[in-house]
């Protein structure tokens, strides 16, 4: 959800599967459409951190589209970007 210029996401810590390690970092990745511009960070939280809270306030009062992914601490290695929904951030 994204309130006060903050869009919160949380995932689960899968460290251990296939080459998924505790200290990769979260890109979290946001697209406002009406603006037709992203905003992203790739130190968006350690992977077992469990969240990240990227401020996306210039988007506030428009709709964005979310993405995350990790990549390793070396910055060699990267997951897939699964989609993670829309959100009106106020």
């Amino acid at each position: 959800m994204g309130f006060g210029g903050l869009l919160t996401y949380a995932w689960t810590d899968n460290s251990g599967i296939s080459i998924a390690k505790a200290n990769d970092h979260a890109v979290l990745l946001a697209y406002c459409s009406d603006l037709k511009q992203t905003i992203y960070t790739t130190a968006g939280g350690r992977r077992d951190i469990l969240t990240g809270d990227p401020d996306v306030s210039p988007f506030t009062g428009h709709e964005v589209q979310t993405y995350i992914a990790f990549i390793t601490k070396t910055c060699k290695n990267n997951s897939n970007s699964p989609y993670t929904g829309s959100y009106l951030v106020s």
